[in-house]
């Protein structure tokens, strides 16, 4: 078979088997670090893992080693038969797949210094020298750099799977503090839904100052912040409940992965004439504004009103869902005062206000031992509708008006900005106020204030994580470069091999160095590996040609045919 099919052959094995390592390696990690949560590893865990990552990469490391020596011993073959070497040179050559060798080639090849020690004796330099030294330095320094620069390569790859300590601080059994969203306040006998109204509206004029997030950015420590943090989507607020040791509800707390969400949609109704009266019997006189959105014509009663200043009422009944409140917002005009001037015209809106169930997001931490049915968790349609209402929730009826409660705020709060509104100014406004009302009663209900929110206590289940667990942190980009870099190195080393050998014979593993007893014999002439041509059909023959005695053109380039 010709040396460059064996060659083809026997590197294609070993680059499939690299492959097949590498893969292997990755699978070793995979496992080791967790397919879709990180696993909690014991010591005997990690010491089968550094086992078996030890003998992948002890295994890959020799399968490269050994496929670059195997591209040596047929590389030697093709230079021989191309340059006329002395004696010493040649018998390197013939063991190129040593770098030993490979590096004293290199120092040979440099022709700034004579190498004396190298051949063992002393004598002209010109007699012992490689021809086409520079091409013999450039070739032995990319082997060497290759040999190299792969085991360095083998080796670093076990620094970018590093052991850390494993976060369970909520899979151990135990308790965790929670908020109650089954009810707003703590009064169990005699609670009323207005009692509860009220505690909705306090919770959210509390969180009026509290900072605001975007909805990627992950929480901020609660020892900077006013209050737990609230998040700003396009259209949406949102709140992340926390999980908390109840022994240490400030210094031991988690973010958790359940959010709420608060949704407004407003619609700006143009107003069409404003008139005081009463709209039905029975009630008080009050003002009420014909109003038009599209072809949709209605009235609505003003029952208090302030100049430049902002009006919200929520409806009591169910409008538009259990979760939903309706909501009636006016503001003023304010130009005949002179602090609201730029409020210039008076404004209606008529909006429907959605607190969403709970759900997860891909932020904070889960929970083993919550149960999808206990309501003290995931809340109540009540409990959200008082949520989605709160900016307009007073507690106690006014007047006659039982089916609405309503706020007027004062000019130049955040609830009544000293500017013309316009209806998304109107939907933050209410989210806003919604959401902050959630995140002001999670954080009361967790630091057990006497008259503020409720706190709920839950199980954890008995998944024990051992305090000494250590997890995987996989550096997959590093990783997979490494071992990506690995196998280019060797299909580059194949083909590049391939190309520039040439179809010569290979031949076992020569005795020539015994060649070097007969220098005064050979009197140091330089010699090539060839073949001799017969007559008659009869095989060629291999020979070691000496220069100056045999033809000095000797094609490169082995011909087809049988050898002997």
């Amino acid at each position: 078979m010709d040396s460059w099919m064996e060659l083809a052959k026997v590197g294609t094995i070993k680059f499939l088997m690299t492959i097949f390592l590498g893969g292997a390696l990755c699978l070793c990690l995979k496992s080791w670090e967790g397919f879709h949560k990180p696993v909690a590893l014991s010591k005997h865990d990690v010491q089968i893992f550094n086992a078996l990552t030890i003998a992948l990469s002890i295994c890959l490391g020799l399968n490269l080693l050994t496929s670059l020596k195997r591209y040596a011993i047929f590389l030697r073959w093709a230079i021989i038969t191309r340059y006329w070497v002395p004696i010493e040179i040649f018998d390197l050559i013939l063991g190129i797949d040593e770098l030993t060798n490979v590096a004293k080639l290199l120092v040979l090849s440099t022709p700034a210094l004579e190498h004396k020690w190298l051949l063992g004796r002393s004598r002209p330099w010109r007699n012992s020298h490689p021809g086409c030294r520079r091409k013999f330095a450039i070739a032995c320094f990319i082997w060497l750099l290759i040999n190299i620069g792969s085991q360095v390569l083998v080796a670093s790859i076990s620094l970018f799977w590093p052991m850390e300590s494993y976060k369970c601080p909520l899979t151990e059994y135990g308790s965790v503090a929670v908020a109650d969203l089954s009810k707003w306040d703590k009064a169990e006998a005699g609670s009323t839904v207005h009692s509860s109204r009220e505690a909705a509206w306090r919770f959210g004029l509390e969180a009026q100052s509290w900072s605001n997030f975007p909805v990627a950015e992950k929480a901020p420590d609660l020892s900077q912040l006013p209050g737990t943090p609230i998040y700003k989507g396009e259209d949406s607020f949102e709140y992340r409940f926390y999980y908390r040791n109840p022994e240490r509800l400030y210094s031991d707390y988690l973010p958790s992965n359940r959010i709420m969400k608060a949704c407004a949609t407003c619609k700006q109704y143009q107003i069409l004439s404003m008139a005081s009266g009463s709209p039905s019997p029975g009630l008080p006189e009050t003002l009420f504004a014909k109003a038009k959105f599209l072809e949709e014509n209605t009235n609505v009663s003003i029952p208090l009103y302030g100049e430049g200043m902002v009006l919200w009422q929520a409806i009591v009944g169910e409008t538009c869902g259990a979760r939903c409140t309706q909501l009636i917002v006016f503001q003023k005009n304010g130009s005949n005062t002179l602090t609201a001037k730029s409020v210039n015209k008076d404004s209606l809106w008529i909006c429907e206000n959605e607190v969403t169930n709970i759900s997860t997001t891909g932020f904070g931490t889960s929970h083993f031992g919550i149960s999808t049915t206990d309501t003290a968790i995931y809340g109540t349609d009540t409990f959200a509708k008082l949520a989605a209402g709160a900016i307009g929730w007073t507690g106690y009826s006014q007047g006659k008006w039982l089916d609405r409660q309503w706020r007027l705020y004062t000019q130049d709060s955040p609830w009544s900005p000293k500017h013309v509104l316009n209806t998304h100014d109107v939907e933050e406004i209410i989210m806003r106020f919604s959401i902050g009302a959630i995140a002001a009663f999670d954080n009361h209900a967790l630091a057990a204030f006497d008259d503020h929110g409720v706190r709920h206590q839950i199980k954890t289940n008995e998944l024990v994580c051992p305090k000494d667990s250590q997890q995987l942190n996989v550096d997959w980009l590093h990783i997979l470069g490494i071992l990506g870099s690995i196998c280019a190195i060797q299909l580059a080393s194949l083909i590049g091999l391939i190309v520039f050998a040439n179809r010569a014979i290979i031949r076992d593993t020569s005795c020539l160095s015994t060649a070097v007893l007969l220098r005064p014999v050979l009197l140091y002439r330089r010699i090539k590996y060839g073949y001799r041509e017969n007559a008659d059909g009869m095989p060629y023959k291999i020979a070691v040609f000496f220069q100056g005695r045999d033809p000095s053109e000797i094609p490169p380039e082995w011909a087809s045919g049988r050898y002997r």
